[in-house]
């Protein structure tokens, strides 16, 4: 089990992603929990039981979530990070990052408001 002090909480993967061709991509959405200035989720401690979505550290390393430079991941062989969208690929597939988006902002679920 990862240890959850390892984090640099860089944020990176509180972002949406999508799978695209078999690959693991970002979408420009963070979470709705995350804060985006410090870069820490705002409901860290209930998170499990205040968003379903949200991962454990180790279904995020066999998912392939974190960023190569992520502490969890770095310098596991064979381990293939998400990676960004070229403009062509973000246009070719918005509706499945309008998807993504859609599934963190349900329409009766409302951003909290800071």
């Amino acid at each position: 089990m990862a240890d959850p002090k390892l984090c640099e909480k860089c944020g990176r993967c509180c972002y949406a992603k999508i799978i695209l061709d078999g690959e693991v991509v970002y979408t420009p959405f963070p979470c709705p929990h995350l804060d985006e200035d410090t870069r820490l989720c705002t409901i860290y401690d209930r998170r499990d039981e205040l968003n379903p979505q949200c991962l454990t550290i180790d279904m995020g390393i066999r998912m392939g979530l974190f960023p190569a430079d992520c502490p969890y991941v770095r310098g596991l062989p064979d381990y293939v990070p998400p990676r960004h969208l070229t403009p062509t690929e973000l246009e070719d597939c918005a509706d499945a990052i309008l998807e993504a988006q859609h599934s963190l902002h349900p329409p009766d679920d409302k951003p909290d408001e800071a």
